[in-house]
């Protein structure tokens, strides 16, 4: 039997987005987030508009699950209605 080729190495992350002039673009909740979560915005790859690094963006370089809409609640199911009495 022949040997099995190797698996292809991950692909590296691409690097972050940012302007020319070396700003780093962020939202304010992105950059408070970076701070509370000690995130380096240099190291996160923006995903909002134009490359801006968002909440989530910095949500997920800290390894936490960014933060959900909370989805409305099902609305309740009618009850059966009351079966007939019997004469």
């Amino acid at each position: 039997p022949a040997p099995a080729a190797p698996a292809p190495a991950a692909a590296p992350a691409p690097a972050p987005v940012g302007r020319a002039d070396g700003r780093i673009i962020a939202t304010p909740y992105a950059k408070q987030l970076a701070k509370k979560n000690k995130v380096k915005l240099e190291n996160v790859q923006g995903t909002g508009p134009y490359g801006r690094i968002t909440g989530d963006d910095v949500l997920v370089a800290a390894g936490k699950a960014p933060e959900k809409a909370a989805a409305p609640a099902p609305a309740p199911a009618a009850a059966p209605a009351p079966a007939p009495a019997a004469p």
